[in-house]
C-alpha cells in the first residue's frame, strides 16, 4: 500500500499519463489509472502500441520562414527593394542583406551565378499592397525602370515586374480570401473550393 495522499496519487497518475503520451505510447489514460470505486492504483496493460512518427511534435509547416533572392549587385538590389518598394532593412553586409516586406523575411545574398534573364515560367514572389499605397507605388516602381513582365489578369489591383536581376514580383492588393471569393463568384464547376 502506498503511503500517499489521494491528491498526491492522483498528480502521480496525471504525470504518469502525461509522460507516457509524451512518448508516443497510444491510450496513456487507461496504462495509468485509479479506480473510482475502490480508489486502488491500476497499472499494466495487455499491450502498447507506441507512435514514433511525430510523437509529440507539430508535423506541419507553420508559415515561410524567409525568403532568399540571389543577386549579382547588392547595391542595385538594395535600391530596389529598399528604395523603391519600402522594405525595412535590418542587416547588411558586403554580400548579404536582411528585410522585411511587412513580417516577411526576405534575404538578398550576392551570387555571380544569378543570370540575367528571368525564368520564363510563372514563379514569383507576391507582397502584399494597400488599396491606398498601390497607385503612389505602381508609379514609383515604374519611375524606378522596373520591367512589367506581364498584365493583371486576376482580382484585385496587381503589377507585376522584373526586379534588377530579373526576379518576378507582384504587387497586390487583397489576400487569399479575396482570391477565393471572387473564385466562388465566377460559379465554375471545374474549381474544388475547400474553404
Amino acid at each position: 500500500m502506498l503511503g500517499v495522499s489521494r491528491n498526491q496519487l492522483n498528480l502521480f497518475i496525471f504525470r504518469g499519463r502525461k509522460q507516457l503520451a509524451e512518448a508516443g505510447v497510444r491510450d496513456a489514460r487507461i496504462l495509468v489509472e485509479r479506480r473510482l470505486d475502490s480508489g486502488q492504483l491500476r497499472l499494466g496493460v495487455d499491450r502498447i502500441t507506441v507512435s514514433t512518427v511525430g510523437a509529440g511534435v507539430d508535423m506541419n509547416v507553420q508559415g515561410v520562414n524567409h525568403i532568399t533572392l540571389a543577386v549579382r549587385e547588392l547595391d542595385r538590389a538594395w535600391t530596389f527593394w529598399v528604395d523603391v518598394l519600402g522594405c525595412r532593412p535590418l542587416m547588411r553586409s558586403p554580400r548579404s542583406a536582411y528585410l522585411l516586406a511587412g513580417e516577411l523575411w526576405l534575404c538578398l545574398v550576392v551570387d555571380p551565378t544569378r543570370t540575367d534573364p528571368p525564368l520564363s515560367d510563372y514563379t514569383h514572389l507576391a507582397l502584399d499592397v494597400s488599396a491606398e499605397a498601390f497607385e503612389g507605388l505602381r508609379q514609383r516602381v515604374l519611375d524606378s525602370g522596373a520591367r512589367p513582365f506581364q498584365d493583371n489578369v486576376t482580382e484585385g489591383q496587381s503589377m507585376y515586374v522584373l526586379d534588377p536581376d530579373g526576379h518576378k514580383v507582384e504587387l497586390h492588393v487583397g489576400d487569399w480570401r479575396s482570391r477565393i471569393e471572387a473564385l466562388k463568384a465566377l460559379g465554375r464547376d471545374d474549381i474544388a473550393l475547400f474553404v
